[in-house]
């Protein structure tokens, strides 16, 4: 068969142009995408022709799909989707349907596989087959014999929706290497410690034991991949496109201290002269294998902070310390690498008070150098959607049009009394709080340039021009106003 993959484009649809918001997206969101590399693989093993096209990447508008189809026609067409842009998904297949009726389009990816864990039905009109769960392995069954498998929903001759239940271990993603010579490798590029630099996405493992209320998690047992495999793998890499800068998808870097300490030697031992960046628990970081892994290559990490008030953090199980960060932090200072710490507002419990709580730990501790704040999300499929949904822990779910399942700009629930609309003002203040301190204007013109401190400056003057003072100045942020 002829199989064409594709990754909807998101940003145009949700931002003007020169929304700050769809800049911000472009910048940092582009990510190769590697599911539907891996699913490639797969299909050219078995002897299929295949073609992946990145939406986002491209810009591609959803009637453009119409001459990509003619032209390559395809006899089965794959659309992976978040949740927010799974509308767009949609879309695109309404309208490959309606001029194409005879191609099949399947469609997965985490929204899919979220909302219909849930013990829910959802598989839209405009396609043909669906894959839930941890699909790589019903993909390679489907695509041997073109018959329904495990963990699909399909429509039979008689337009009868059919649920497979079971689902089969995706095991061999540790040892299968993606079809990255159908992705555009050397369009994706990445602002870094180091400047802009072309990247390739890589894992070390897949999966995450921890249950954080926010997250969806179809691997909570991890797969470890064979260390020898990601070093010939980053081998590779470099010898074919010249790419020496590796974002590593792991959901938690350093979980496995030894398998760390290995692939950290490995990099060394072998020479490979790359850098690279990822995201841990700031627990699960200590001065010698910080040192080992800057040794290595690494250049940025990231950590999930979530908020400083820790009856919150108790609310969504991380059971992280807050000193953690302060330690993790200044260890980065330590060997010079770039730290990124996620802040989320609008969890269970959220109040002007507790906002204000996470803000003055930013504002105190000077070794967080970088931070950034999301509004807290109920995606299908998580304890907090169901927690939302159940009007539970002060939390009303007030939509379920995926389209505004955002992060930024956008909220779809009451917390206590914070509403949609006064969480997203006070996300636009939180991070005016963040950067108007001098002493972080380093790190972001390192990391984005001037161009991306006059951005900052210029949100900030916009904050004080409308008055919205209540988490810029100290004198507010410390001792509260009357509409606080």
């Amino acid at each position: 068969m002829r199989i064409l993959l594709i990754y909807p484009g998101w940003t145009s649809s949700y931002y003007s142009s020169f929304n700050p918001a769809r800049i911000f997206s472009k910048k940092y969101s582009i990510f190769p995408p590697l599911n539907l590399a891996y699913l490639a693989a797969v299909a050219e093993e078995l002897g299929h022709e295949v073609r992946i096209h990145d939406g986002e990447l491209n810009d591609t508008k959803p009637s453009d799909y119409i001459k990509m189809v003619s032209d390559f026609k395809p006899d089965l067409i794959g659309i992976t989707a978040y949740t927010p842009s799974f509308s767009i998904a949609e879309n695109i297949a309404s309208i490959i349907k309606e001029k194409f009726p005879t191609i099949k389009i399947a469609v997965g990816g985490v929204h899919f596989s979220a909302i219909n864990s849930a013990g829910n039905l959802y598989f839209p009109d405009q396609f043909d087959y669906g894959f839930v769960g941890k699909s790589l392995v019903s993909w390679k069954l489907f695509l041997s014999n073109d018959k329904p498998c495990e963990g699909m929903i399909y429509r039979n001759r008689y337009k009868n929706i059919i649920k497979l239940t079971g689902n089969h271990s995706d095991s061999m993603i540790a040892n299968i290497l993606p079809a990255r010579h159908l992705l555009e490798n050397l369009r994706y590029k990445r602002p870094t410690e180091y400047g802009i630099k072309n990247f390739a996405t890589i894992f070390a493992s897949i999966g995450c034991p921890f249950k954080c209320i926010f997250c969806y998690n179809e691997y909570q047992e991890i797969i470890y991949r064979d260390t020898e495999n990601v070093l010939d793998e980053i081998l590779r890499i470099k010898r074919d496109y010249a790419i020496s800068h590796f974002v590593m998808l792991d959901d938690t870097l350093t979980i496995n201290r030894k398998k760390t300490i290995e692939l950290c030697e490995g990099i060394i031992k072998n020479k490979l002269n790359i850098s690279f960046e990822g995201s841990t628990r700031a627990n699960l970081i200590d001065d010698e294998l910080m040192k080992l892994m800057v040794e290595a290559g690494l250049s940025a990490i990231g950590f999930g902070l979530e908020t400083a008030d820790d009856d919150i953090r108790e609310s969504i199980k991380k059971n992280v310390k807050t000193s953690s960060y302060i330690e993790a932090n200044k260890l980065a200072n330590k060997y010079g690498v770039g730290t990124q710490n996620s802040c989320i507002i609008g969890l269970p419990g959220e109040t002007i008070d507790s906002i204000r709580k996470t803000l003055i730990f930013l504002r105190e501790h000077h070794d967080i150098k970088q931070a950034n704040i999301s509004i807290a999300t109920p995606y299908p499929g998580t304890e907090l959607y169901r927690m939302a949904k159940n009007n539970e822990n002060g939390l009303k779910l007030l939509t379920e049009d995926f389209t505004k399942y955002k992060r930024y700009g956008s909220a779809v629930m009451n917390v206590g009394i914070l509403t949609p609309r006064e969480l997203v003002s006070i996300q636009k203040e939180a991070f005016g709080s963040i950067y108007i301190v001098p002493w972080r204007w380093k790190s972001t013109i390192e990391r984005s340039g001037y161009l991306g401190l006059l951005v900052d400056l210029f949100k900030i003057s916009k904050l004080i021009v409308c008055g919205k003072w209540r988490f810029l100045f100290n004198r507010f942020l410390y001792k509260g106003t009357k509409s606080a």
